[in-house]
């Protein structure tokens, strides 16, 4: 085999691979998202958030419900600051540890006494949406609604909470 045509080969199969790669590795990260989420596993969903990036999306998405007069520049300080320390403290490492290690925070979601699928209660289907080159929603089925995940390097990360309505 020349030497041209061994570089073309390992040329295709490095796309190949990174293709393959960018196809399925949102899916492997839902399905490690999902097991971590069946398992009530929280130190393994925390793991999966990016907190600055949250917090940042969630400041965002507050203030702009804050009525048009507040949008102003030294406006409405006090619902800004008060908005900010909301976000800060429910958007924390520690908040979502201590929220996902309550008991059944599965069955004030889903409205089930069960835990996941998994442990006989809701079957919640899921299903990856892409929204981007770099990002998709992990929503269940018929509602692209849910976690919004954001490609860090070679991870994928919860960085925001997406809305059907946005895309």
């Amino acid at each position: 085999m020349s030497t041209n045509r061994l570089l073309l080969v390992c040329v295709a199969a490095v796309i190949a691979i990174v293709f393959g790669w960018w196809i399925a590795s949102p899916h492997l990260t839902a399905n490690a998202f999902e097991k971590a989420l069946e398992k009530r596993d929280a130190d393994a969903i925390v793991g999966f958030f990016e907190f600055d990036a949250l917090r940042a999306n969630l400041r965002r998405e507050v203030e702009d419900g804050l009525p048009p007069e507040c949008r102003e520049e030294g406006r409405c300080r006090v619902q800004k600051w008060l908005s900010a320390k909301a976000v800060n403290l429910f958007a924390s490492e520690q908040s979502f540890r201590k929220l996902f290690s309550t008991a059944n925070w599965f069955g004030e979601i889903f409205g089930t006494e069960g835990g996941a699928s998994s442990s006989g209660g809701a079957d919640i289907d899921y299903r990856v949406y892409r929204t981007g080159l770099n990002t998709f929603v992990l929503g269940e089925k018929d509602d692209r609604s849910g976690f919004g995940f954001t490609r860090r390097g070679l991870a994928w990360k919860v960085t925001h909470f997406h809305d059907a309505d946005e895309n």
